[in-house]
């Protein structure tokens, strides 16, 4: 992860690097494979939920339990996983999610990537 980090160059439109909850593993054969994704906020504490009544009006619920994603890793955190499934992955959301391939063969990026948009 050091060395990958050390030798990445961010594309245009990406946020610092301590904004992305840092994901790597092995993927083929001599290649590391990294997903970098801007986490989601937790909620807030003390958010008041509420949800829509058949007559169009509004009552007051109990909110859902807190939640962070990725679950278990924070911006500027990073972890190793077992493959490429176990990393987390939005279908669009451009520079919120950034692709590495890595070589550790020539220990060359071979590619940084935003996501683009669907």
């Amino acid at each position: 992860m050091d060395e990958i980090e050390a030798k990445l160059r961010l594309p245009p439109g990406a946020q610092p690097l301590g904004h992305y909850a840092r994901f790597y593993a092995f993927d083929a054969p001599g290649k590391v494979i990294a997903v970098y994704v801007v986490p989601e906020p937790r909620d807030p504490p003390g958010e008041k939920c509420e949800e829509v009544t058949v007559d169009g009006k509004s009552r007051p619920v109990a909110c859902p339990p807190p939640h962070a994603w990725p679950p278990g890793v924070a911006a500027g955190r990073r972890r190793w996983v077992r493959n490429r499934r176990e990393m987390p992955w939005i279908m669009d959301g451009g520079c919120l999610q950034i692709s590495v391939t890595y070589d550790l063969k020539s220990g060359k990026i071979e590619r940084a990537t935003c996501n683009g948009y669907a």
